[in-house]
């Protein structure tokens, strides 16, 4: 047809997938008024990636640059490798430069030891854009009885992302670590392109009001979390490492790669009797970790006092030195002070032997 009207229709198979659009577009003018479906029974699309059903249909009309467009989706029993959902559903709308996302995502399976975690309830989601201003912003919203998230970012030239991350129930996290606590906890996301990588800055609360001791003891209601970091490819350079909690505060900095990592570490304990009853007293250490996760190095100094309930709290200091972790440790262990008015010494060496054996050796006991 004339270039003003050219009458379109375009027709893909793609095995299963079918799809068609159907319209015309004013080629000196840059507007377009067209139609399209696409539809799928179930498919295996490659080793991993597979789905019941798809159906998608919309239409777009006006400028090309900027066109009205209403798209609907809807994608069924989606497998992905380890992330599966029984239904996702999307629908996009836009005028101009804006475009709006809503959408749902039913029976969300996640890789893990707890794939069900957000099964139960859908995953609801709101998205907004808005490619017609200079910094090109997208807002971001993900809303679950067990997660919220809201996002902000800026993708044209020196992006940056603001994010809020809220646990509204801590407890069936923490069971991914095989830990009993109850609470909340909340996070402050900043990121910013850097002249290497992304710089990062986290800031955040969590409380524990309940839960299998020490841990709702030791942080209590209002423990903070605040760190910095630079993230260069797959090298995160930790600055700081910040949590304070009632009890309890642990510091961290350092690196962390696929490679190996190489962090130093220091903690503060402010009451024994919250890991056990049976002792007082107070205890600082530090220390560092080197190596990959998967056999690493652990060093260890700590210096505290300490006593048993009912008795004055006396000096004490230790030093832990251990390899190979986790799977095959060895290493030693010196403490030297005073308990309960008695001298305190000892001496610990963790051997290897053959066919995966250890021996304890006590060197020195007092």
């Amino acid at each position: 047809g004339p270039r003003r009207g050219v009458q379109t229709r375009l027709d893909l198979a793609l095995g299963p997938l079918h799809g068609d659009m159907n319209g015309r577009i004013d080629l000196p003018r840059g507007l377009a008024e067209l139609e399209f479906t696409a539809a799928s029974p179930a498919v295996h699309a490659a080793p991993g990636i597979s789905w019941s059903e798809l159906a998608l249909q919309g239409k777009l009309s006006g400028p090309l640059s900027q066109p009205t467009i209403g798209a609907r989706l809807r994608w069924n029993r989606l497998q992905a490798a380890d992330t599966s959902a029984s239904a996702l559903e999307l629908t996009l709308s836009g005028d101009g430069g804006n475009l709006h996302l809503q959408g749902r995502i039913d029976g969300l399976s996640l890789p893990g030891p707890h794939p069900d975690l957000l099964a139960k309830e859908p995953v609801m989601i709101l998205a907004d854009a808005r490619w017609d201003q200079p910094e090109r912003s997208v807002n971001i919203s993900l809303r679950h009885p067990l997660i919220e998230l809201d996002a902000r970012g800026e993708t044209a030239g020196d992006w940056r992302a603001d994010a809020t991350l809220t646990l509204p129930r801590l407890q069936p996290w923490a069971a991914l670590a095989s830990l009993d606590v109850t609470g909340r906890a909340g996070w402050e996301l900043h990121a910013h392109k850097q002249e290497k990588g992304a710089g990062i800055e986290v800031n955040g609360s969590l409380g524990l009001d309940g839960g299998n001791a020490p841990w709702p003891a030791l942080i209590g209601h209002n423990g903070t979390v605040a760190g910095h970091a630079i993230l260069e490819g797959k090298v995160l350079r930790l600055s700081d490492l910040q949590v304070d909690g009632r009890l309890l505060d642990l510091a961290a900095r350092g690196t962390l790669a696929d490679t190996g990592n190489d962090l130093t570490w220091r903690a503060k304990l402010s009451n024994l009797a919250a890991i056990t009853p049976r002792l007082a007293g107070r205890i600082a250490a530090e220390g560092r970790v080197q190596g990959p996760a998967n056999r690493f190095s652990l060093t260890a100094d700590m210096k505290g006092e300490v006593a048993t309930l009912g008795l004055p709290s006396s000096p004490v200091t230790a030093r832990i030195d251990l390899s190979d972790l986790p799977g095959q440790p060895v290493g030693r262990l010196d403490a030297d002070g005073v308990l309960d008015g008695a001298p305190l010494r000892a001496s610990l060496n963790l051997q290897a032997l053959d066919r995966g054996r250890r021996r304890l050796r006590i060197e020195r006991a007092q």
